[in-house]
């Protein structure tokens, strides 16, 4: 686990939500169930940080990839919120 400055993982977000659109775009559904599982871990609003793995796994369910799965499941586990990160 990394610890993050506020500043470090406001510009995580915004890189893993830029790379989810782009994976998304590309029709990558495997790789944007990986990043909604991480971005979960550097949300500040503990909803969306909740959700996302349920959205992870919707995607890595759909695209057959089961080591996602897997990883989503595992990642649940780990602490969310402001400052933390996989």
């Amino acid at each position: 686990m990394l610890e993050l400055e506020p500043v470090e993982a406001d510009l995580a977000r915004d890189q893993l939500e830029e790379s989810v659109r782009l994976r998304r775009e590309l029709g990558f559904t495997a790789g944007a169930a990986a990043n909604l599982a991480a971005s979960a871990h550097i949300r500040g609003d503990r909803e969306e940080a909740l959700r996302l793995p349920d959205e992870a796994t919707g995607l890595a369910e759909s695209s057959g990839a089961q080591g996602v799965s897997r990883w989503v499941e595992q990642a649940r586990g780990m602490p969310t919120g402001e400052g933390c990160a996989v």
